[in-house]
């Protein structure tokens, strides 16, 4: 009984042993199970982990590309509104220049209108001023022929003076020695040579208050005359 035991025990020693040995092949091969599926899990992930990075890097080529057309797209307009602007400014400056253009021309024009109005008037200034000069220079020649003229009355009338003073003086004389010879009026042939005298006066006087304002007119003209000659040779001295 007891060898029974002993091979009863053994037995089971035996089978516990192949049960060990059984278990440990089973979790062996486990782990080798698990190990592959570890390596497969790992190998599935690492492709999964790839194509999301070329899903992405894709996504990214497909953005940066919209990104890209986005941007030519901006540009282009960018472009077409910087050309449209050079094309404004462009007609602008030629529209400026064109107004300037012609401004400069109707100032030019203008110039020439007034340098020629100018003239214009300086040859009317002068011609005026020429008509003056000769009309009192004809004055002046007039006023001295007429104090010519006045001269030579003057004496003419003196001479007339002296020769009735003589007449009356000789008839005064006359009479007085006729009266006395046949006692007429001596006071009525006075008072007639003494009107006649008289006369004689006033004629003179008359003929010298009209030469002094002769004088005096001629003397205003030729002042007249020399400053518009000084003018006119100051004017023609600045214009040299």
């Amino acid at each position: 009984s007891e060898t029974i035991a002993k091979m009863s025990s053994e037995r089971m020693l035996s089978e516990s042993a192949v049960k060990n040995l059984s278990g440990d092949e089973a979790a062996v091969q486990s782990i080798e199970e698990e190990d592959d599926e570890s390596i497969k899990i790992r190998q599935y992930e690492e492709r999964r982990r790839r194509e999301r990075e070329r899903e992405e890097s894709a996504a990214t080529n497909v953005s940066g590309d919209e990104t890209a057309v986005q941007s030519i797209k901006k540009e282009d307009d960018q472009a077409i509104k910087i050309r449209e602007y050079e094309e404004r400014r462009r007609m602008e400056r030629e529209r400026e220049e064109e107004e300037l253009r012609f401004l400069k021309e109707k100032q030019a024009r203008r110039k020439i209108e007034r340098e020629e109005e100018e003239k214009e008037w300086m040859f009317y200034k002068w011609r005026r001023e020429e008509e003056e000069i000769r009309k009192l220079e004809e004055q002046w020649l007039h006023q001295k022929y007429d104090k010519e003229e006045d001269r030579k009355r003057q004496e003419q009338w003196q001479a007339q003076r002296n020769a009735i003073i003589e007449q009356s003086e000789g008839s005064s004389k006359s009479m007085e020695k006729s009266n006395k010879e046949k006692g007429g009026n001596r006071h009525e042939i006075n008072l007639e040579d003494e009107l006649k005298k008289q006369r004689l006066e006033e004629e003179m006087n008359r003929l010298n208050l009209g030469q002094r304002a002769k004088r005096q007119q001629l003397s205003k003209d030729q002042e007249r005359l020399r400053k518009r000659l000084m003018e006119r040779l100051a004017n023609q001295t600045a214009q040299q």
